[in-house]
């Protein structure tokens, strides 16, 4: 094919040459990284080094962080992504699914459990308080009371705990009524009975 005017045979051939010594095309470079914003030198940054991962797992991972367009910078050779500490958390939850993706997410603690330990200390108070409602005893039952959460301990089923709870709400009416010593005594050993299975 004929040249247009002005147009050296070898021109195509030099601009080949000249791409070649430049590496890689940067126009390239500027379309893998529209959707995701460089990083801010002005924020505080965090680096995850990722040795031991193999090259397919760093691709994936490279391919969400644009995906979420979470600013990242890949250095020492690619095996270490620097983000911003804004967006750590993020990213401490998005690598075990990319590297272990098959393992079920751990279970969400809402903070509302019951501390298993309750279970013993209720025990011991009730116990205590079947021998007489003094200051210690009536102390120490109502600190483990206090420590009642809103769901029961781990491997309590919500019926059984919920009797509980009701022995438990049954002996603070009755301080709180100044009841009979003997109706503080049997609703002690009521609770105790309910916990024996459970300590």
């Amino acid at each position: 094919m004929l040249n247009e005017p002005g147009q050296d045979d070898h021109d195509g051939d030099l601009e080949l040459d000249m791409s070649a010594l430049d590496g890689p095309d940067p126009r390239a470079e500027a379309t893998d990284s529209d959707d995701c914003p460089p990083l801010d030198d002005a924020k505080e940054q965090v680096g995850y080094e990722l040795f031991d991962w193999d090259p397919t797992e760093l691709d994936e991972l490279d391919d969400v962080l644009h995906e979420l367009g979470l600013p990242h910078e890949w250095v020492a050779d690619g095996y270490e992504v620097v983000v911003h500490v804004e967006d750590e958390a993020r990213v401490d939850a998005l690598l075990p699914t990319i590297r272990f993706p098959d393992e079920l997410p751990p279970e969400a603690d809402d903070g509302d459990d019951t501390d298993v330990q309750v279970l013993s200390d209720l025990f011991v108070a009730a116990d205590r308080l079947q021998g007489g409602a003094n200051s210690d005893a009536v102390n120490g039952f109502l600190d483990a009371a206090e420590r009642i959460g809103e769901q029961p301990p781990y491997g309590i089923d919500d019926k059984e705990w919920s009797q509980v709870v009701d022995h438990v709400d049954e002996l603070i009416d009755l301080f709180h009524a100044a009841g009979p010593a003997e109706e503080i005594t049997e609703a002690a050993y009521r609770l105790r009975r309910r916990l024996r299975p459970l300590v």
